[in-house]
């Protein structure tokens, strides 16, 4: 059946719907099998990819009728709806119609990578969803995420603007993220001006794993981070951190295993009390150019298996393989 959808989602999530609707046995599913281009088609020409030039699928003549293949083919049912398209041109942008919020038994979003300027998505109505993975304020609304209180997984990609919150007084705005199931919460290449410390309630937050990526943070966000109570995982990638101190405080990440440092240019210093990341099993520091040494705390953390270090000043991995830096009773370390 999928070969007949021309490798469009958009064709294949409108299968999904009809098989939705049928009774689930293989005499039904075969049914539709055989009448599988009547269905896409339906006279219309709704998805064919002889419409374009040779190889190209017309997109837009099946975004052109998305709204009445929902109604239709009962969308209204879907669980999980994944939108994003494996292209060798990255640059490509995917419009997807203002028809998502019909979808409200969604539990799975996955939005393409890169959506077209035009693209403005109301998903204010999806309170069911479990996971939302590219969402942007370029093409969403961040007020919506404040309805989304079952978020379990939430990836953010690109720009994060606050729109309809006060800017000036942020403490005084309600957490962006009221869902107290969040499990995951991934920041890719953050724009636009917002203080993390406002974007969910950490005090009381079941975050295990946290991934900022080139959010150019100018305040060190550990004091806030180390807060987090279930927090087993935290990568800071690609200027997540732009500053150039950070400090571990006593008894901060209470469970946290693992540590990914990575691309932080303008680190230079980190300190690490004695008593913090009681749990830590890995640690991981690459291409942090600007670190001097590591911290003197590192050496009382009786859990630390796995020391990755690498790409770092010359001097730092010498003294590092002398032993210089107080690491005879730490794991074997990959360099």
């Amino acid at each position: 059946m999928v070969r007949n959808c021309g490798g469009l989602p958009l064709a294949i999530v409108v299968l999904g719907g009809i098989l939705a609707t049928k009774y689930p046995s293989l005499t039904e599913w075969l049914k539709v099998s055989a009448n599988v281009k009547s269905y896409l088609n339906n006279n219309k020409g709704i998805i064919s990819s002889k419409q374009g030039d040779e190889g190209q699928i017309e997109v837009d003549v099946a975004e052109g009728y998305l709204m009445e293949l929902a109604e239709r083919c009962n969308l209204s049912c879907l669980q999980t709806l994944d939108l994003r398209i494996i292209s060798k041109r990255s640059w490509e942008s995917i419009h997807v119609p203002n028809v998502l919020w019909r979808m409200q038994q969604l539990k799975h979003l996955y939005l393409p990578s890169r959506c077209s300027p035009e693209t403005k998505l109301k998903l204010g109505t999806l309170g069911n969803l479990q996971t939302l993975v590219n969402f942007n304020t370029k093409n969403c609304y961040v007020k919506h995420l404040i309805n989304m209180t079952n978020l379990i997984d939430l990836e953010i990609r690109g720009p994060f603007n606050i729109e309809d919150f006060n800017t000036e007084e942020l403490d005084k705005n309600p957490p962006i993220i009221q869902s107290k199931y969040l499990h995951s919460l991934s920041i890719f290449y953050y724009e636009g001006r917002i203080d993390p410390r406002h974007l969910y309630d950490y005090s009381s937050s079941n975050l295990a794993y946290v991934h900022l990526r080139g959010c150019k943070l100018e305040e060190d966000p550990i004091p806030t981070l180390e807060k987090l109570p279930n927090l087993r995982a935290l990568k800071l990638h690609v200027g997540a951190f732009i500053g150039k101190e950070m400090f571990c405080a006593t008894e901060g990440f209470p469970k946290l295993e693992s540590l990914s440092l990575a691309c932080l240019e303008n680190l230079e210093d980190w300190k690490v009390d004695e008593r913090a990341m009681p749990s830590l099993r890995k640690l991981e520091i690459e291409k942090c150019r600007q670190l001097k040494r590591l911290p003197d705390g590192l050496s009382f953390i009786a859990t630390l298996q796995e020391l990755k270090i690498g790409s770092l000043p010359k001097t730092f991995e010498d003294k590092v393989k002398e032993g210089g830096e107080d690491v005879r009773n730490w794991p074997t370390m990959l360099l």
